[in-house]
């Protein structure tokens, strides 16, 4: 009998403990925000097997997909290069690549392969961006007359992000000094 007492009140303890013990409050208003871009283009390469050519034909997107803190930007290539020439800042594409997903169509289906982008240069006087990649396996074949789209998120709000980015109207009082913002710029 006293080991069956001992057992259901074990039982009990673990029950009420994750109502009583407070925990970290993981709502949408506490995360920090991730950061997205998107490049999408026509007649995409790769060489060398480790660089990958995009003609510029539109904007690179950026947007952040917070529920309480949306913002969005159009860079040029120019501007989103700006985001890896960061040297002394810890928080840049430069010191904390970006992980991306470069997604096209393929008959019925949609082909993707994931990698890490170490670097960047504008070339073609901004009409082109060849990314320096990182990834493992094989990089399928690219045909030149397809549309890519390459999906990039940050780890963290690279230093200068803020000088593009449409600022959302909040209070900024609380947490502005963090290089991984919660509430506001």
């Amino acid at each position: 009998m006293n080991i069956v007492y001992w057992r259901n009140i074990t039982y009990i303890l673990f029950l009420i403990l994750p109502i009583v013990v407070p925990t970290a409050n993981f709502s949408d208003e506490k995360r920090k925000p991730a950061w997205f871009f998107v490049h999408t283009a026509n007649g995409v390469s790769i060489s060398d097997k480790k660089n990958l050519l995009m003609p510029i034909e539109r904007d690179i997107f950026g947007f952040t997909g917070h529920l309480y803190f949306r913002s969005y930007a159009y860079l040029n290539a120019e501007e989103f290069a700006s985001l890896w020439k960061k040297d002394k800042s810890f928080y840049s594409f430069k010191t904390h690549p970006p992980w991306a997903v470069l997604s096209w169509p393929q008959g019925e289906d949609v082909s993707s392969k994931e990698f890490k982008i170490q670097s960047l240069e504008v070339t073609a006087d901004g009409r082109a961006i060849n990314y320096v990649i990182e990834y493992d396996g094989s990089f399928p074949s690219l045909f030149s007359q397809n549309t890519y789209s390459l999906f990039i998120e940050a780890e963290c709000e690279p230093e200068g992000l803020n000088e593009f980015f449409n600022k959302p109207d909040c209070d900024c009082t609380e947490n502005c000094e963090k290089i991984c913002r919660i509430a506001c710029f």
